[in-house]
C-alpha cells in the first residue's frame, strides 16, 4: 500500500538579488521584490517494512555481582 501526502505552501522568490525561500503561508508584508509562487506537492510514500530484532543475552552470576558492587 503506498501513502499519498500533500505539500502546500509559497515559494517565494526575489528578483532583485536572486534568493528564494519556502514558506507554509504567504506573508502579508513581502518586500516589492519578491514574488510568491503556490506551491503544492503530492508525494507518494511507499510502506516501509519494520524489522524485529530478537535475541537472548545470558550474565553470568558474577558479573551480575560485579555490576551491583560498582552500582553501590
Amino acid at each position: 500500500m503506498v501513502t499519498e501526502k500533500t505539500f502546500e505552501g509559497y515559494l517565494i522568490v526575489d528578483w532583485r538579488n536572486g534568493s528564494m525561500r519556502a514558506v507554509r503561508r504567504k506573508n502579508k508584508t513581502l518586500k516589492p521584490s519578491e514574488i510568491p509562487i503556490k506551491v503544492s506537492i503530492k508525494v507518494k510514500l511507499p510502506e516501509v517494512k519494520e524489522y524485529v530484532a530478537k535475541g537472548e543475552i545470558t550474565v553470568s552470576e558474577t558479573k551480575v555481582d560485579e555490576m551491583l558492587i560498582e552500582e553501590l
